[in-house]
Order: C-alpha cells, then structure tokens, then sequence
C-alpha cells in the first residue's frame, strides 16, 4: 500500500482531546466509499482504537493510520495523539489501547500494565528504527572522530575545550581551537536519549557510569526537540550533540525529514528551559553553519551512512525467545554496524483487550510490518526492520488474544 504524508485523513481521527478509557464503550464508526486509489489493508475487523506516540513519530503514524483506514473503507477508526513519553502512561492507566513509543515500559510500568491487561504481559513489538547521528559545528574543522571514552567525557562535562588533549590524540592532524564545548541535548524524557546512555554505557563504562535513561544525565544545555537540538548547534560555535537521522536536513536513509512537533511539556528540574528560538549566548553567533556528522573512533573510524545504519539495525536482537521483543544491542560491537539507535514499539496487552477490539489491533500491527509499508519507512527517513524481525512482529500479532 502506498504511503503518503496526507493530512486529512478520512476515517481518521487525530485529536488533542483528552482519550477516553481503553474500556469505555465506543460508537461504530460511518462508513464511506473507499478511497480508489488505495488498496484493502488485510481483513479490516470494524472498531475504535486509540493510540498515543510520541511528538517525533506522530506524523509519521498519522499519515499510516489515514492510509490503513482508507484502505480498509473506513471501517475502522485509529485515534492518534501524542506525549512525550510516547502514550506508556496512558497505556498503564488504560486510557489508550497501544503506546506506540520509543520507551520501553520500566519495571514499575511493566506491573502495572499487567494488572491493566488483567494479569497479561504487556509485549513490544517493533515497527521502525531510526539511527541517531552526533552533529557538531566547529568552524574551520569538517572532519571528527571521537573515540566511545572520548565522547562519553565530553557529553558528561569532564571534557571541555575543544583542544583538549585527548580530543588531539583522537585526531592527530586536525587543529582544534582553545574553545569551550557547547552541548545541547534534549529535556524531557526521549528514547534519543536513553539509546545514546545506553551505548556510552556500554562502550565507555568508567566514562559513563549512570547507564542509559531517558533523561539526559550529562552536562550542556536542553531543548525541546531533535530540530531545536540541530539548530542550536547550527548556530553555535563549538557545539555538539545528538539528532535522530530523520530529522537531518539531509537524512542518510530516504530524503523527506518528518518535522517534529515541539512540544509543550515544561523542562525538569535543573534542565534549561527549552526554546524554539534560543536567547543567544556569548557563544553563540547570528550566523548559521551546516553541522557535520562526528565519527565513532573505533577499530577503524565509523561513519553513519545507509549501510552502516542497515547493519546496525540488524544487528539488534530480541533478548528472549518469546512474543515480547524488546530489542536489545550486542554486548561486542557489530563490525561496520552503527550502534545508535532510536527504535519504535507498539506497546499491547498480550491478551485481556476487549474481544472486539483484537481482531484490529492483530490488523493494525501486522499491517505496520508488510513489507510495502516496512519498504517505504525510507520515505520518512527511517529504517525498516530486517526481514526475519517483521517475521517475529507479525507471529506475535498473530497471538494476541
């Protein structure tokens, strides 16, 4: 089924209103003449079914839902809205049927989205990954490698000046400026944030020590979202931090970037207060310089270009055996294999849904891994999953109950 970015989405329902409780009693929806330039998508079970994401994929899911309800003529109806914390609050409380997030549900979520399911684990089920480039702008410099430790150190705030000895070791012929390093990261809690945690963590434990979360737990200065992160090291001299790939003015997979809505959630304590348009600085300038794409100093330099973000993703793994599949990264670094990564889930209840209800959700996951929709992700600029993972995804659907 073709994929399109269209907004007025017929059959589809995206709102700002507050969603109502996953159990409370739910109007059929009108049903209109199918759309003739769109094919069926599966059996269409009829049914209401809501959803929260995140800010980054909501257009994104936006756009699939309009497409899966047009397909099906309209028979079914996905409601679509957003947090930051991509709908897992929502999801726990029962307000939502699916969060679909870049989150995974810690412990304490994980038990109260069993007692939600009635007694029922919840699974992740993944649909789409999107690697996570390091950007940085200082003038005069086009070409940076970092090694795991080094950046781990200069994230933290241990590292800050661009000269800094080991910066030099790691770049030998490069000439660094005597210039403090500005980093800028997201505020709130993102997948983006935890994915890079995660990997310092693993790469450079001593440099590294908290692990991954999704709040930020180094040094430099918050905003709000991927875009505001690019901008703002766009138009600082000497800084540096994290972006998914969708959001580059030029992606390394596909060529159309999703925007990203800002969102309106306050920073947590001690974060700067997120902005679209940043009060200048000392360091900054009121002009703008494209920001370059860091290497990871690993065996051999490691750049993130479409084949290293496709073995990367590929080289992520279900940590068991069953349904839920969580995907984690390997304890030894892939060779060629990218290693940041921002995945997204849909989080169900393995069973305890409303019988009506399952039919369309079994419809709506397997849908987002067909290989027509998996196939043009790139339009969005994110990843589609391996072959053998769609397999995983649409066996688990299968067995919702």
């Amino acid at each position: 089924m073709p994929f399109r970015f269209s907004w007025a989405a017929a059959g589809v329902i995206v709102t700002a209103l507050a969603l109502t409780a996953c159990q409370s009693p739910q109007p059929e929806p009108p049903t209109t003449p199918p759309s003739p330039t769109v094919a069926a998508a599966g059996p269409c079970p009829p049914g209401d079914l809501l959803i929260e994401t995140t800010p980054a994929d909501q257009q994104l899911l936006e756009a699939q839902a309009t497409d899966y309800s047009t397909g099906c003529q309209n028979r079914a109806r996905l409601t679509v809205g957003s947090a930051r914390d991509g709908g897992t609050t929502s999801f726990v409380n029962g307000l939502v049927h699916i969060a679909a997030t870049d989150l995974p549900l810690a412990d304490e979520s994980l038990r109260q989205a069993e007692t939600r399911c009635l007694r029922h684990p919840a699974w992740h089920l993944p649909v789409a990954a999107d690697p996570i480039a390091i950007v940085f702008r200082v003038d005069g410099v086009t070409d940076l490698s970092l090694r795991p430790v080094t950046l781990a150190k200069v994230f933290s705030g241990v590292i800050t000046h661009w000269n800094d000895p080991e910066i030099a070791a790691d770049n030998p012929t490069v000439n660094l400026p005597d210039a403090r390093i500005e980093v800028f990261f997201r505020s709130g809690r993102t997948g983006a944030t935890q994915a890079v945690g995660d990997y310092l963590n693993r790469a450079a434990p001593d440099a590294w020590p908290v692990g991954g979360t999704p709040s930020w737990r180094g040094a430099g200065q918050a905003r709000a979202s991927a875009q505001e992160v690019f901008d703002a090291v766009a138009t600082t001299a000497n800084g540096i931090g994290y972006v998914e790939q969708s959001q580059l003015p030029q992606p390394i997979v596909g060529a159309t970037p999703t925007p990203t809505p800002t969102p309106t959630d306050e920073p947590g304590a001690g974060e700067s207060s997120p902005s679209a348009s940043p009060t200048p600085t000392a360091t900054q300038t009121p002009d703008r310089a494209t920001p370059h794409q860091l290497r990871l100093l690993l065996e051999q330099p490691l750049e993130l270009t479409e084949a290293t973000a496709e073995a990367g993703i590929t080289a992520l793994a279900p940590r068991g055996e069953g349904h839920d599949l969580l995907l984690a990264s390997p304890t030894e670094a892939s060779s060629g294999a990218w290693p940041l990564m921002r995945v997204s889930y849909q989080v169900v209840c393995s069973a305890g849904q409303r019988a009506d209800l399952t039919p369309l959700e079994r419809d709506w996951v397997t849908y987002l891994v067909s290989d027509d929709v998996q196939d043009e992700l790139v339009d969005a600029g994110r990843l589609p999953l391996p072959s053998t993972l769609r397999e995983r995804v649409r066996a688990a659907a299968t067995a919702l109950n």
